[in-house]
């Protein structure tokens, strides 16, 4: 057995390790599905159909105290945006799905919570492994013997590329995990036939 082999056996028996990686496996697999989307697509018609911009346009007036002048902008520019709202429903434009920012933050999760996420899981255990490779014969009492012999001074280079490559396969498994179940959660195939299926 190479040396390679038994720096990645460490590794993969050591149960901090092993038990971390599936505590951020877990956490990553804590993804609730949401059917937001289906219920918005079925009652677009009516929710478009309750907005009327001017009556819109007068709110605004009486909760900032408009008046003269500035009132008669506010009813101008809601005045055109009502031609452009009629457009949009008109040509069908309303029909189209917008992911739901403010609701579910969606792309939120993706690109701010799950990839924070990953880069502390991948940056803790990245940290532990390195430091249970270098640190193995010393916990062990055997650093003597194994960097005595000719092979031993060589011995952390190989720990090094060991320490890669389980970095590498930890890093992939936790992301592939991640956004594997992400994916799964938020079909994003579903959005573009939700739009046809309103039609």
């Amino acid at each position: 057995m190479s040396v390679k082999l038994k720096e990645l056996k460490k590794i993969i028996t050591s149960p901090v390790i092993l038990s971390l990686l599936i505590v951020f496996i877990f956490f990553n697999l804590n993804l609730r599905i949401e059917e937001e989307y289906y219920f918005t697509a079925m009652n677009i018609d009516s929710v478009y159909k309750e907005i009327d911009p001017m009556q819109i346009a007068e709110g605004e007036i009486k909760q900032y105290y408009l008046r003269g002048e500035a009132a008669e902008t506010v009813r101008s520019e809601y005045r055109n945006f009502n031609k452009r709202f009629d457009e949009l429903v008109k040509n069908g434009e309303n029909k189209n799905l917008f992911f739901m920012g403010p609701v579910y933050r969606i792309h939120s999760l993706l690109f701010h919570s799950l990839f924070k996420s990953f880069i502390f899981e991948i940056i803790i255990l990245s940290v532990l492994i390195t430091a249970h490779l270098v640190n193995y014969e010393f916990d062990n009492g055997t650093q003597v013997l194994a960097y005595s012999t000719k092979r031993g001074r060589n011995l952390i280079k190989d720990k090094f590329l060991v320490s890669i490559f389980s970095n590498l396969v930890v890093a992939t498994i936790i992301i592939g995990t991640g956004l594997g179940v992400y994916f799964t959660t938020f079909m994003f195939l579903m959005v573009g036939q939700m739009a046809t299926f309103i039609e």
